[in-house]
């Protein structure tokens, strides 16, 4: 059996880290904006309505993100720390987005997530 492997990379359009999660949630001066998820391509690309317009961004596990949080659904992005939250009644799932430009320079980089047996 060999190890799980989980992406090891914390760059933006990774896995988000725990102190950004935390940084995010306790900044009350760039305050997540509403928006909706338009769509989610499978080579990345993940675009969202917000106040302002349509923007797009890019994300490593595309699939992940379309079954968690869908096509049409409601999400929130805070812009100043990447993140896009989704997610109620104790459910909440976090996904860290760059922009489309990331993807062929930042490739995931495996790390083992646990041995499933001894």
């Amino acid at each position: 059996m060999t190890d799980a492997l989980l992406c090891g990379s914390y760059r933006p359009g990774h896995q988000p880290h725990y102190i950004q999660a935390r940084k995010a949630a306790e900044d009350r001066d760039n305050l997540p904006l509403h928006g909706v998820v338009v769509a989610v391509e499978l080579n990345g690309i993940v675009v969202v309505r917000l106040p302002d317009g349509e923007r797009r961004f890019w994300n490593h596990d595309p699939q992940r993100l379309k079954d968690i949080v869908g096509v049409g659904r409601r999400v929130r992005y805070q812009e100043r720390w990447g993140l896009l939250l989704h997610g109620s009644f104790g459910h909440r799932y976090l996904f860290s987005l760059g922009q489309p430009s990331e993807p062929p320079e930042v490739p995931c980089r495996p790390a083992p997530l646990a041995k499933l047996f001894p």
